[in-house]
């Protein structure tokens, strides 16, 4: 983390003489902080004015100031460190009482970014205000006539005072004009950074430690806290305290500060408590601290969730099982879970969940793409060797065909079988390279009936040795812009889950509409239906009512997402021992409808 502050405010914060080394106060402070919370902090030094802008700009992570309303829109502020007083100092034998005589004449000094600034602003005081690197800028101004005053913190004006050896030469006005707390201030989207400076100025307050600073330098008596107080008032406040504190009085002072430090307490496990809720709120794995009979002690939002009832079956395992990390399935979803014994509270254990879902589900479609892509190698080496003697084949057809054609029928009608038998094993080839290329990023213009004929050839085979006719009805003007195998993989997985569901044979039929803004493609068999609890979770991953070697479970899940990742929508229906329907829908570009394709 990094600290900035301003490099020219002793006692604060300054750079020392030669050797440039920065110290201060405040730094001493910070220091015992880093130590307290365990991190390491970085100091950067630079003018007042920079360093309250770095905070802001998120180019540091705090720096010690004032809070007041204006810098409260730009940072959030920590518990008070010390309190701190302004004041104002002007020419020995100045005319200026106190800061009630401001007159628009007058011209101030004050350094840039200061709370001084925004003082003087905010009670309307007509004067002239001359921004300054630092205070000692300032006390050169006063004594050489620029300016008639200078505003700014009291400890770093009475340390230039001296440091100058100016004392004959100016004075320091009575009136105080702010007396305020400084804080650490940090950007408001480092919330965390705030709770964590809280705790650490908590306890340092605790250990008395500002007070140790404060003698370091400043001396046993010092203060930047308080007003100094005259020794004849400070003996009589003493007396009177004596003669004040009876037994009664002290017993109800103790009882109240004792209270107070309870409250105080109280609120801040309070605070800590609710940080600690909110921030396992926001974590998306399922948490909770959980006893034996189910009992839930604490759980967060994303527990609550996944198991909303008491006595799932689910949980119960878990909880009986004895296994300190397993894996099992929920509501359709992977899900591995750790269990670790409390031992603050007898039988409680803390369990933690999380989805494994989408990583099983890219490490299986990973191995099918990989598979796929050596499928394609093999392909692409198969067809190569069929194609050379195909070409051979038709080449030999063709100059039996010019030389027999028309002499003999049954020559005639065996040449035209040998070119259709060509044509088609030519097709199957290709069919066959389009099914083993992996899909594109990149959208282009399918044609579906040319798409859906694609499909239906490449599984013509497999349709026949099931018994299964497939026919389909869709206008050759039909066109849809998407990812350019996605329809062909959405077809291959609904006709195999198709032919699964009519073991004796049956029918499936597609049927394509165009709606205007959108093209429809339905879908049906006349298998034997999905049930009405498998409708639910059929487009979830790994869900299957197969028989353990005939599927996974990711044929529908990836129709499903083919349709979502062409900005389609998808919805099935489904009757028992009569069939099912799936009813997609893709939307028409304005491209293409502009254009009329």
């Amino acid at each position: 983390m990094t600290f900035a502050s301003d490099s020219n405010a002793p006692p604060f914060a300054f750079l020392e003489g030669d050797t440039k080394q920065y110290s201060g106060l405040v730094l001493d402070y910070v220091r015992a902080l880093s130590i307290q919370l365990g991190t390491d902090i970085q100091f950067i030094p630079m003018t007042w004015e920079e360093a309250v802008k770095s905070v802001v700009d998120k180019k540091a992570d705090m720096c010690d100031m004032f809070p007041s309303k204006e810098r409260k829109r730009s940072m959030i502020f920590s518990n008070a460190i010390y309190e701190i007083r302004g004041i104002a100092l002007v020419n020995k034998n100045s005319k200026i009482t106190g800061i009630s005589t401001l007159d628009e004449e007058l011209v101030i000094a004050i350094p840039s970014g200061d709370y001084g600034i925004e003082y003087i602003q905010n009670h309307n005081y007509k004067v002239k205000i001359v921004e300054i690197g630092n205070i000692r800028e300032g006390i050169k101004l006063l004594l050489d006539g620029k300016v008639n005053m200078v505003i700014g913190d009291e400890p770093v004006i009475l340390h230039q005072i001296n440091d100058m050896n100016v004392n004959g030469a100016v004075e320091v006005l009575p009136e105080v004009l702010y007396e305020q707390d400084v804080c650490i201030a940090i950007h408001p989207q480092n919330k965390i950074l705030k709770t964590i400076m809280d705790k650490g100025i908590l306890q340092l307050k605790r250990s008395h430690y500002i007070e140790k600073i404060q003698q370091k330098w400043f001396g046993l008596s010092a203060t930047i806290s308080k007003n100094k107080i005259p020794t004849n008032l400070l003996t009589t406040v003493l007396v009177l305290i004596q003669l004040l504190i009876l037994g009664i009085i002290g017993f109800i002072l103790w009882t109240s500060t004792l209270k107070n430090k309870i409250d105080e307490r109280t609120a801040e496990l309070t605070r800590s408590r609710n940080d600690l809720i909110n921030m396992l709120n926001s974590l998306d794995d399922a948490i909770a601290v959980v006893l034996d009979d189910e009992e839930l002690l604490n759980a967060n939002d994303a527990f609550k969730q996944l198991f909303n009832k008491k006595g799932d079956t689910h949980l119960k395992s878990i909880l009986d099982s004895g296994k300190e990390s397993d894996e099992f399935i929920h509501q359709g979803r992977y899900y591995v879970y750790k269990v670790i014994n409390m031992e603050q509270e007898k039988g409680a254990k803390l369990l933690s969940i999380k989805d494994i879902t989408d990583i099983k589900s890219s490490q299986v479609q990973l191995i099918q793409q990989n598979k796929m892509i050596a499928i394609g190698q093999l392909a692409s080496g198969v067809a190569h060797e069929i194609r050379n003697p195909l070409g051979i084949i038709r080449n030999y057809n063709y100059l039996l065909e010019s030389r027999l054609k028309g002499k003999d029928s049954v020559i005639d009608k065996s040449i035209i079988y040998i070119n259709n038998a060509v044509e088609r094993a030519g097709s199957i080839v290709d069919e066959l390279l389009n099914y083993t290329r992996v899909s594109e990023d990149k959208k282009c213009l399918i044609n579906i009936k040319g798409q859906i004929e694609s499909v239906l050839t490449l599984e013509s085979a497999t349709l026949k040795m099931n018994n299964v006719i497939a026919t389909f009805d869709c206008g050759e003007d039909l066109n849809i812009k998407m990812h350019r195998y996605s329809l062909h993989h959405i077809l291959l997985n609904l006709i195999d889950n198709s032919i699964d569901a009519m073991p004796e044979g049956g029918e499936i039929n597609i049927i394509c509409t165009n709606k205007k803004k959108a093209i429809e493609i339905v879908f049906s068999d006349t298998g034997e239906g999905i049930s009405k609890e498998s409708l639910e979770n059929i487009f979830h991953p790994f869900y299957t009512t197969k028989n353990v070697g005939k599927g996974i479970g990711l044929g529908m899940y990836i129709v499903y997402n083919e349709v979502r990742k062409n900005g389609g929508e998808i919805r099935v229906e489904s009757q028992l021992d009569k069939g099912t329907t799936f009813f997609m829908e893709f939307p028409i570009k304005e491209e293409i409808l502009n254009a009329g394709i």
